[in-house]
């Protein structure tokens, strides 16, 4: 029994920001995504630690605007300087 999904070329990216309202940001990124993973970190800023968030977002390169309307909103609504994003070509994805 073969209990795999196997998704071909994908785009993982991955937006950074200050950790500051959780429950905003997800609303944010589900008003454009409905899947993502969310990682809790410690970031630096300018030799400052702060509290960070990693979002992870799967997709096809097209998804690129939406991300980065997704970041900028992030931006806007944590009141940053920046926001990061990330961008990663994947050959293939395997959920098993």
């Amino acid at each position: 029994m073969n209990d795999q999904t196997h998704l071909g070329p994908k785009t993982q990216f991955t937006i950074y920001t200050e950790d500051l309202d959780r429950e905003a940001i997800i609303a944010l990124v589900t008003q454009e995504f409905s899947a993502a993973t969310l990682h809790s970190g410690v970031g630096l800023w300018h030799g400052k630690a702060e509290s960070s968030l990693a979002i992870t977002i799967l997709g096809h390169e097209s998804s690129r605007g939406a991300v980065h309307s997704v970041a900028q909103n992030i931006k806007r609504h944590n009141q940053q300087e920046a926001v990061r994003v990330m961008e990663v070509k994947l050959e293939s994805v395997i959920f098993v």
